[in-house]
């Protein structure tokens, strides 16, 4: 029997020394046609690669250190999961779930993550506002009046064109009525129209959205703009700060957020410049 505390690599330890299966007669065929690739020598196990010379294989507790010293101290780059794959499987080294254990552990680093690239994607579907009337926009009025002089300026044509045609005033005001009379069906047609579009935008839109709630209580990392970059950061500056937690849900993808002393940040943050932090 060998030292090694139990993980996968001592069912094949086993058959490679003692020839020992597992009673169920599926098991032992699937372990001697895998046994067939691994050889033991030394209190080692290795794998027969196919870029040449036996991979190593280890166990929980060596990945993780092999992992981290090629991600974090070797080669110091903090290398994406593919790359980080192609420098354990080259050297020879080899575990089952090599490419997922990867994945997770890139994923919870904490300055690959804060230098992750950011997302453009939209975090929420699109909410669309209808007018009251076809015929209304909203608007803030900024400036005010700019004087006492009246809006319309009274404006005589010397030069006529060929594109008029003549119009009393009386045939001017039957028309005008009867256009009256037809404006709540005009603005319902309108009114038809603009909905329908509006739903095309949010059909266009919504196809492209990878939606991502929260809950209160998450770590949080947030999109460093402007104001919150650091002074002569430059383009290999962070581009995401953190981590906060969120405090509340305040609508439709806003959250409220607070760093790790409890203070809240002083406005509310849309889930577009938010992104989980994994730790």
């Amino acid at each position: 029997m060998t030292n090694l505390v139990w993980d996968w690599r001592n069912e094949i330890i086993n058959y490679l020394e003692q020839e020992k299966l597992p009673e169920d007669s599926k098991a032992s065929r699937a372990l001697r046609a895998k046994a067939a690739r691994y050889s033991f020598k030394g209190g080692h196990l290795y794998r027969k690669s196919f870029h040449g010379p036996l991979a190593r294989c280890l166990g929980a507790s060596k990945s993780n250190y092999v992992m981290r010293e090629v991600h974090e101290w070797i080669c110091v780059n903090h290398s994406r999961v593919d790359s980080l794959v192609l420098k354990l499987v080259w050297p020879g080294y080899y575990w089952p779930r090599i490419e997922e254990d990867a994945k997770a552990f890139v994923q919870k680093c904490d300055k690959c993550q804060h230098y992750a690239l950011l997302v453009h994607q939209p975090a929420e579907q699109l909410h669309s506002v209808l007018y009251p009337w076809s015929s209304m926009k909203w608007g803030m009025d900024i400036f005010g009046p700019l004087s006492s002089a009246p809006a319309l300026i009274p404006v005589e044509v010397g030069e006529c064109t060929l594109r008029y045609f003549q119009a009393s005033e009386e045939p001017n005001n039957e028309a005008m009525l009867v256009n009256l009379e037809l404006l709540d069906e005009c603005r319902n047609l309108a009114h038809i129209r603009m909905a329908a579009q509006k739903k095309k935008m949010e059909r266009y839109y919504n196809r492209r959205a990878n939606l991502r709630y929260l809950k209160v209580g998450d770590l949080v990392l947030r999109k460093v703009t402007q104001n919150t970059r650091e002074l002569n950061a430059g383009k290999l500056g962070q581009t995401w700060e953190g981590p906060y937690r969120t405090s509340a849900v305040t609508g439709k993808g806003s959250y409220e957020l607070e760093n790790q002393d409890g203070e809240k940040l002083p406005s509310n943050w849309n889930v577009a410049h938010l992104k989980r932090y994994y730790c």
